[in-house]
C-alpha cells in the first residue's frame, strides 16, 4: 500500500544517506543528461543523491517523491547550495504512479530499483503511462533496476538474518547498524524485506527502528513488453552503469526508451 511505502521511506529518510552511500551511477546519469538535455524529471528523488549532482552540473531538474521526510532532508541540503543552483530545482511531493505537472520533460529517469515499488501490473503501467504523458515528443525515459538472481532466489540463504553494515557518522555523533531479512515469493515475484536499524547516539542512547517493505521484481522480457505496451521504444540496454551489455548474470537491467 502507498501509505506503507510512505511510512517506510519517512522512517528511513534520516538514515538514508548513511545506508546508501552510492556514487557509481552518478556519472551514468550525468552522461544521460548531457545527451538528452533538460528539463529533467527524477521519479523517486529521495534525499537528492542524484538530483543534486545534476543541478550542480547546470541542469534544470524536478524531483518527485512520495516521502515528505526525504524531501525535507533534500530541502535542508538545498539551503546550503548557491542560489543559482537552487533556482534550477523544483520539488514535488507526490506518487510517481499518478501525478500531474504543468511541464513536459526531455528526460525522465527512475533510478536504483525505485520502479520495483510498483507492486502490481496496474501500478507498473500507471507509472510508465504517466511518465509518457510528461515527456516531450521524442523525449527519453531511463529505468534502472537490479537483475533478479535466480540462484539466490531459490537458495537457502534467503530468509536468514544478515548484518548489512555498521557505519560511524562522526559529524552527527552516531553509529548506525543495519540487519535485514529478505524473503522471496517466486510465484508472485515479490521480495519482502525487513530492516532492523540500530542507532547509538552519543555513545549511550540506543534506538531500534523496524521497517518492512515489498518490491516486485521483473525479468528482462517483462520490462521490455511493459515499455512497449505503454508507448515506448527501447533504444539502449545495459547490464551495468559502465554501459556493459546485458548478459546472463549482469547486476542491472538498464533501459533507455524513446517516447514513441
Amino acid at each position: 500500500m502507498k501509505e506503507d511505502l510512505e511510512s517506510y521511506l519517512d522512517t528511513l529518510a534520516q538514515y538514508y544517506d548513511l545506508s546508501y552511500p552510492l556514487t557509481r551511477d552518478i556519472d551514468f546519469f550525468l552522461e544521460m543528461a548531457e545527451r538528452f538535455g533538460d528539463p529533467i524529471l527524477e521519479l523517486g528523488c529521495g534525499t537528492g543523491r542524484l538530483l543534486l549532482p545534476l543541478a550542480e552540473a547546470g541542469y534544470k531538474i524536478t524531483g518527485l517523491d512520495i516521502s515528505s521526510g526525504m524531501l525535507n532532508i533534500l530541502k535542508e541540503k538545498l539551503a546550503t547550495k548557491p542560489a543559482e543552483e537552487v533556482k534550477r530545482v523544483s520539488l514535488v511531493h507526490g506518487d510517481f504512479q499518478d501525478y500531474s505537472l504543468d511541464e513536459e520533460f526531455r528526460f525522465i529517469f527512475i533510478a536504483f530499483n525505485t520502479f520495483y515499488h510498483s507492486l502490481t501490473l496496474e501500478d507498473q503501467e500507471s507509472t510508465l503511462r504517466t511518465a509518457h504523458k510528461h515527456l516531450q515528443d521524442e523525449g527519453r525515459l531511463c529505468i534502472a533496476v537490479f537483475n533478479p538472481n535466480l540462484d539466490y532466489i531459490t537458495s537457502a540463504k534467503q530468509g536468514a538474518l544478515t548484518h548489512d553494515f555498521t557505519y560511524h557518522d562522526e559529524e552527527r555523533g552516531l553509529t548506525l547498524s543495519r540487519f535485514s531479512v529478505s524473503t522471496f515469493q517466486p510465484f508472485k515475484q515479490l521480495l519482502d524485506v525487513d530492516f532492523i536499524y540500530d542507532v547509538i547516539e552519543g555513545g549511550n542512547k540506543f534506538e531500534r527502528h523496524l521497517v518492512h517493505f515489498q518490491l516486485r521484481y521483473l525479468f528482462y522480457n517483462e520490462l521490455h513488453i511493459l515499455l512497449k505496451n505503454c508507448g515506448f521504444v527501447v533504444e539502449e540496454e545495459y547490464g551495468d552503469y559502465d554501459k556493459s551489455p546485458l548478459a546472463e548474470g549482469c547486476p542491472q537491467l538498464i533501459f533507455v526508451a524513446r517516447k514513441a
